[in-house]
């Protein structure tokens, strides 16, 4: 059977989407629309000790370290790929090389040491949806966090990951939903090309 494609455009650049692939990763459509990570990396570094972002809607952001940027979006949509091939299993067990190979990035020292920061950004992340998150037919009100922990195996050094059980359910149980194709935004090479294919992905 062929691969079913179909192409994105926004000016100047265009993805196209095979919506066949394997590493289709399910995402909800306001977790398309809302962002959950910043695009502004110097910004994310000067808010060590968090932000709160909120709009006129009803969506809040806020963290206790520094915001999620490109990089904590891409480990986090694999996280969630592996998650999901497991039937959204709450807890994940990988090696980080496993990881980071699979994002696409070369096996450094400091790509180990960025993993295991973003699971700490990740981990002080709080979303807040009052009012605003659509299921398809109405609005409501939903709160959840998105990694509860995280640690490394002594021994056989794996890396134990537990999603928030609230988290993966609006993914899980969604029916207002598009697929992502991990590795083609994995291979984007700016924030705004990311934020623009996830735009582009819930218009399309």
């Amino acid at each position: 059977m062929g691969s079913k494609l179909k192409k994105l455009h926004y000016h100047t650049i265009e993805f196209e989407v095979d919506t066949m692939k394997k590493e289709m990763v399910k995402q909800d459509i306001n977790c398309l629309e809302y962002p959950l990570w910043f695009q502004d990396e110097r910004f994310a570094e000067h808010h060590e000790e968090g932000y709160t972002w909120k709009n006129a809607k009803g969506f809040v952001f806020s963290t206790s370290f520094k915001p999620p940027v490109k990089t904590d979006i891409i480990f986090l949509l694999y996280l969630l790929n592996q998650s999901q091939k497991e039937g959204w299993k709450d807890e994940i067990k990988l090696t980080r090389y496993q990881i980071i190979k699979g994002c696409g990035l070369t096996k450094d020292a400091r790509w180990y040491q960025r993993l295991q920061e973003s699971l700490k950004r990740w981990e002080r992340v709080s979303i807040e949806f009052n009012g605003c998150f659509y299921d398809g037919k109405a609005y409501k009100t939903i709160h959840f966090g998105v990694v509860d922990s995280w640690s490394i195996e002594e021994g056989t050094k794996l890396l134990r990951i537990r999603f928030s059980p609230e988290y993966l359910l609006v993914f899980k149980n969604t029916k207002y939903f598009k697929y992502i194709d991990f590795d083609q935004i994995k291979a984007l090479r700016s924030s705004l090309a990311t934020r623009l294919y996830q735009l582009l992905v819930k218009t399309f």
